[in-house]
């Protein structure tokens, strides 16, 4: 079979390609199977719901007349497959598949209705306005942005059909549709910011406030009020939106859609329905390493039969996606499968078989990551949780009862610098030794050393943790140091507990040496950083400095500014009108229009856009305005400023 597309536009695309070529009826129904793959794949799409419920329809309607072209054996046929019945059917399915995008669910509504209306024009019977009736109440309940045009549009169907009950029926209708109508409204602004940010094509914006509206809407739907199972389905509408569109193939989107499932509504019982998500959300981010692992554990928690689990396995392991961003997409799904077969083999009802099935799988797992890291060379150094091994260990000591091959896995890892200098290793190793010493039991004859004085110790556990501590480049030697210590106290030998003691005493010395060290390089690096911050403020600061002291310059050379004072009169007169009548005769770069007042006179400022003008204007120093003289003078060496309003 060929490779399906993925994403509602390659669909759409793809079933159409197809149907351009479907000219007999073997073809038709291909297409039509086309389409039922589509709808699996995008079950909450309106283009790819409206293509199929279209496509069907005028098969129906071809499959009715003889001029459609089709032969008559063609045409007996597609009276079966493509009924009247089934065609409504197809379009109340997509409907109520699609009915909470509350942005566009009305695309598909207005033309399924539309049929329903001209079917009932032919017919007006009784039957056809009751379900009529009940397809506008319904679609009245639910949230859609253009519920007056539904509305309106139910109005003007019963002014035609049931004029006698057409006000009764509309109060009933108002009365239900409250709840539906407020939850409209609250989202309104994000809908309106939505359409202008796709309408102004600004993308960006357009994601950032739809990851808003979501952030939103999963918090309306946490809510417990009365509107809490409609703010669920509206919060899937929108994640359906989402994901068919501007996040489709964005694995983080994805993640917290199924997170939401997980937590709330019918999905959190159905891990089934969990599963059809999983299954389309790998299929849109294969390289997500996070959503192929959740796969599996729903599927695990759906009780798949053990080979469709496997074949999830073998679709991410064979799929290349999975390992474009290095080791880590590959070893969170490997975790995922190998915890699966470690719970299957460990389960009180586990057969022969399970186990077998186990010990082949896990340790063909560890050989699959060891041998895919190779195409990573050096830049791969392990992972740093160590979760196959931690669960082939697991394994080992609680099913299989094999210590000393799970001591060895211990051992190969301990030689690693990655696992070696990590406090996070030692101690899980530490902790292990220390169930494995309470498991064996007081049965077990003690340690030759310690027969004499009867004391079991557990000398492994102490060897581990005294390993630990000698390592120079161990990340936090403090809390291992710690830790041996109170061991040694609990567990061991007075001759121990003094060697130890000893042992971390020179241990703190060196590594109180190596936090000097560590803290002189600190502070030498962020002084040096701190220096270059510097620095570039100070370059940032002369470049400013340099261009002002330029654009004084340049400012000085082509204008000159003059003062108007009138001198003697109240304010807001003579200083006022004369700078009036001096912009009704030049040509004014700018006005100024704050004045200073002082002592019962009154300054203006006036810029000109030449030098010349400013000379004119200086020719009415002395002047006479009524009974105030004016004075006029240049308004050179000014620092001029700027603000925003």
């Amino acid at each position: 079979m060929a490779t399906l597309p993925v994403g509602e536009d390659k669909w759409v695309d793809y079933v159409a390609e197809n149907r351009r070529h479907a000219n007999d009826l073997e073809k038709r129904v291909h297409v039509i199977e086309l389409f039922k793959l589509a709808i699996e794949a995008e079950p909450n799409s309106v283009r790819v719901w409206r293509a199929y419920c279209e496509y069907f329809w005028s098969l129906y309607v071809d499959s009715q007349t003889p001029e459609s072209g089709w032969t008559d054996e063609e045409r007996l046929m597609g009276r079966e497959l493509f009924s009247l019945n089934a065609a409504l059917s197809l379009w109340q399915q997509g409907y109520e598949s699609i009915q909470y995008r509350i942005n566009d669910s009305h695309e598909l509504w207005n033309q399924w209705i539309s049929l329903e209306r001209a079917m009932l024009a032919g017919t007006r019977t009784a039957e056809g306005i009751r379900r009529i009736t009940f397809l506008y109440t319904d679609r009245l309940q639910v949230p859609h942005v253009t519920r007056d045009d539904t509305a309106q549009a139910f109005s003007e169907f019963l002014s035609t059909y049931n004029k006698a009950a057409w006000e009764e029926t509309m109060q009933a209708v108002t009365a239900k549709s409250q709840e539906a109508k407020k939850l409209t409204e609250d989202r309104d602004m994000f809908e309106l910011k939505l359409r202008q940010a796709r309408q102004e094509g600004k993308e960006d914006i357009y994601r950032a406030l739809m990851k808003e509206y979501l952030e939103w809407e999963c918090n309306q739907s946490k809510r417990s009020n009365k509107h809490a199972e409609a703010t669920g389905d509206l919060c899937r509408g929108l994640y359906a939106r989402a994901l068919t569109g501007v996040f489709a193939f964005d694995d983080t989107i994805w993640n917290e859609y199924v997170r939401f499932l997980s937590t709330s509504g019918t999905y959190a019982q159905s891990p089934h329905g969990m599963v059809d998500v999983l299954r389309r959300a790998v299929d849109h981010c294969p390289w997500s390493g996070t959503i192929w692992s959740r796969y599996i554990l729903t599927a695990e928690d759906a009780r798949l039969p053990f080979n469709e689990i496997e074949q999830i396995k073998h679709k991410a392991t064979s799929n290349p996606e999975l390992y474009k961003n290095g080791m880590a997409a590959l070893l969170d799904m490997y975790a995922a499968w190998c915890g699966f077969l470690k719970r299957k083999a460990m389960d009180l009802n586990a057969t022969d078989e399970d186990v077998d099935v186990a010990d082949m799988g896990l340790r063909a797992a560890l050989e699959f990551v060891d041998q895919a890291k190779n195409r990573y060379g050096d830049s791969y150094r392990g992972d740093p949780n160590f979760r196959l091994e931690r669960i082939y260990i697991q394994y080992l000591t609680e099913k299989k009862r094999n210590l000393d091959e799970a001591r060895g896995l211990w051992h190969k890892l301990a030689e690693k610098q990655l696992y070696a200098d990590s406090y996070d290793f030692w101690l899980n190793y530490y902790l292990w030794e220390m169930m494995v010493f309470a498991s064996s039991g007081k049965d077990r004859s003690p340690t030759p050393s310690t027969a004499a004085i009867g004391l079991r110790v557990p000398s492994v556990a102490t060897a581990v943790l005294g390993r630990a501590i000698k390592r120079k480049t161990l990340d936090w030697p403090e809390r291992v140091i710690d830790v041996y210590v109170q061991h040694c106290n609990d567990y061991e030998l007075p001759s121990t507990v003094r060697n130890a003691i000893d042992t971390v005493y020179e241990t703190r010395k060196e590594v109180a040496k190596r936090r000097e060290r560590e803290a002189a390089q600190a502070a030498e690096y962020y002084a040096a950083a701190h220096a270059q911050e510097q620095q570039a403020a100070h370059a940032a600061q002369s470049a400013d400095d340099d261009s002002s002291s330029s654009s004084k310059r340049k400012r000085d050379d082509e204008t000159e500014t003059v003062d108007a004072t009138a001198n003697k009169r109240p304010k807001n007169d003579a200083a006022e009108a004369e700078a009036t009548a001096l912009k009704q005769q030049q040509s004014l770069k700018r006005d100024r229009e704050n004045t200073i007042s002082k002592n019962n006179t009154q300054t203006v400022m006036v810029e000109f856009r030449t030098p010349e003008e400013a000379q004119s204007a200086l020719l009415r120093d002395g002047k006479y305005f009524g009974t105030a003289q004016i004075s006029v003078e240049p308004g050179t060496d000014l620092t001029l400023t700027a603000a925003k309003s």
